[in-house]
């Protein structure tokens, strides 16, 4: 097998990203290590592909898109929306996806940046304890970043196009009467910066309105079906008093809340109201249909592939944060406001 790139970086110690930065010229790098990296590169006899090709400055026309869990319609949305834009402007993509893992995204963003991709565009919330925030932060000075659904401070080429989910949520609580003081609860899986904007929220609407809260009120669990009954399973037997309201951090969690609730004998939207987040193409086919925050997944795409592109072309937008547009959207699973 041929001397590589990743090889290189691991022989040297250091990001695939630091030594692109090296070959290319292209960014900050410590003395000591680009000499290291040179004299490696002299050592093993590595001719970059970039070199090889000629290619130094010469777009690929590939885009390397990393998501967080394969099997999740979220992710099938967003990246619909990409391909799209992409393909229309001769892009082509290359997906990858990380399981919610930090290594793994790693190994893949490193893997892409050897194959000479243009730069990136990442879906997803990102952890609360972010690993790799560093690492993009420093590849960005090579290579656009656009993250969708999330946000990073700092780096050169990195930007983000996200719902304000946080007013999202605001808006929610607000269009259920805030003078009739029902209970009201929040699911989410907390170790993702997501929920804790949401929880935030949460948190400033209940204040703002002279409302009781708690840290009962928040009921954690993991960003899945099984996390979204789990939770519905914690909140039915602790036996509060109906009517109450349920709002969970996605769709995904909200589904599972509802066939639990309904498992018990529970009258959704009677006794209990439920509003899911992202209204993913099924939260319109459960019985009842869910009531969801509309984050129009598809456009939400588009725009990040439109974005990619004028980052590319260094039409940077004036904002490192880009806002997207929301709907709520009222279906089966919860009552009328005036309640």
């Amino acid at each position: 097998m041929s001397y590589t790139m990743y090889d290189l970086a691991r022989d040297a110690g250091v990001s695939v990203a630091t030594v692109s930065r090296v070959i290319n010229k292209n960014g900050s790098v410590k003395d000591d290590t680009k000499q290291r990296i040179l004299e490696i590169i002299k050592d093993k006899g590595y001719i970059p592909n970039a070199y090889a090709r000629g290619m130094n400055n010469i777009s690929m026309k590939t885009i390397g898109v990393i998501i967080a869990d394969i099997v999740n319609p979220f992710f099938a949305e967003v990246v619909k929306g990409i391909e799209v834009t992409c393909q229309k402007n001769g892009y082509k993509l290359i997906l990858c996806s990380t399981a919610n893992n930090a290594d793994t995204e790693k190994k893949e963003i490193e893997m892409l940046v050897e194959k000479l991709v243009d730069g990136f565009i990442i879906v997803g919330s990102r952890p609360s304890n972010d690993n790799n925030a560093s690492f993009l932060i420093n590849l960005s000075n090579t290579h656009p970043i656009v993250l969708v659904n999330s946000f990073i401070k700092g780096g050169q080429k990195m930007f983000s196009i996200l719902v304000d989910e946080g007013k999202a949520i605001y808006d929610t609580l607000s269009y259920f009467n805030p003078g009739n003081n029902l209970n009201t609860y929040i699911l989410g899986d907390s170790n993702w910066k997501t929920t804790t904007v949401k929880i935030n929220a949460f948190k400033c609407f209940f204040e703002k309105h002279n409302l009781d809260f708690s840290n009962n009120n928040i009921i954690n669990c993991s960003h899945s079906y099984s996390g979204g009954k789990a939770a519905a399973k914690e909140l039915f037997e602790r036996n509060l008093p109906y009517p109450y309201i349920v709002i969970c951090s996605s769709d995904t969690i909200a589904i599972g809340a509802l066939r639990e609730f309904l498992k018990y004998g529970v009258k959704i939207p009677e006794q209990v109201s439920i509003m899911g987040f992202s209204n993913i193409e099924v939260s319109s086919l459960t019985t009842p249909s869910l009531s969801t925050i509309d984050q129009n997944l598809f456009e939400l795409g588009q725009k990040s592939g439109h974005l990619f592109i004028d980052i590319l072309h260094e039409k940077y937008p004036i904002n490192k944060k880009t806002y997207s547009e929301y709907q709520l959207i009222i279906r089966e699973s919860t009552l009328p406001k005036d309640i």
